[in-house]
């Protein structure tokens, strides 16, 4: 962080565990907070398993997104937390939207990411997830943007289940936020990223993972995106669609804790 500049601070939760630092940029939320509650609660049992190694951090985008903001101005966002909060690199994981913005961190901070995770995220969105998106921001627009969230969750990957779940209470769950403006300016974003260029700058060793049948960064992105990071490792989940790490749990972790363990094993 350059002398004189001030760190900028994020809403995030911490979740005690081992010694190193996992640091996860989250996907697309309503609001820009740290989690409370039940949230927080069902967040420390998902990151569980990396807290052997890990302690982590979940780490939302700043409050008060000015219009504009782009998948790169968060990732300066993020290399000034970082920075200013660790004495050293950390290990990233960044889901979806996160995993476009910890593209440019990785890009143009390198000297802050140790090892990187990109988890259902792509160097662009898919041209089908592009008109969902827009529809969804001008829906935010009208107030609707509880309803929006439920139609982009609609076209996520949650197992025959979870995802008949979603469709019949989805709108129930969600919960219109006091202000949207940080949503529609998240949309804004993720509609205007494409890191294609900055993807040969990634210096960190990489994973990309991701199902093959993801609606939002279909197969032949991801498969794009790993070829352009010299260091890149591709595991694409045939036949699963967005949101692995919910619907291949277990394989998902072995796959994320034996790449970041890679080091120590040798």
């Amino acid at each position: 962080m350059p002398t004189g500049q001030s760190m900028v601070e994020l809403p995030h939760a911490r979740i005690p565990g081992g010694p190193k630092t996992l640091v996860i940029l989250e996907g697309l939320t309503l609001e820009n907070k740290a989690p409370t509650g039940r949230t927080l609660w069902l967040l420390r049992w998902a990151h569980k398993p990396y807290t052997r190694d890990y302690t982590v951090y979940q780490v939302a985008r700043r409050p008060g997104l000015p219009a504009g903001h782009t998948t790169r101005d968060m990732a300066d966002d993020y290399a000034s937390w970082i920075g200013g909060r660790f004495d050293g690199p950390v290990d990233v994981i960044g889901f979806s939207t996160g995993g476009e913005v910890a593209q440019y961190l990785a890009a143009d901070h390198g000297e802050l990411v140790r090892r990187l995770v990109l988890s259902d995220a792509g160097c662009r969105l898919g041209e089908d997830a592009k008109a969902l998106l827009q529809a969804a921001r001008d829906k935010a627009a009208q107030g609707r943007a509880a309803e929006a969230q439920a139609d982009i969750a609609n076209h996520m990957d949650f197992g025959r289940f979870g995802q008949g779940v979603v469709k019949l209470l989805g709108k129930r769950l969600m919960k219109e936020p006091d202000d949207a403006s940080d949503y529609i300016a998240t949309i804004e974003a993720d509609l205007g990223h494409d890191a294609t260029d900055a993807l040969a700058r990634i210096v960190a060793p990489t994973l990309v993972i991701a199902g093959s049948r993801d609606f939002f960064y279909p197969g032949p992105i991801v498969r794009e995106t790993a070829e352009r990071i010299p260091q890149a490792t591709l595991r694409l989940y045939e036949g699963v669609g967005h949101a692995v790490s919910k619907t291949h749990k277990r394989r998902f972790e072995d796959d994320v804790l034996g790449f970041l363990r890679i080091d120590a094993a040798e």
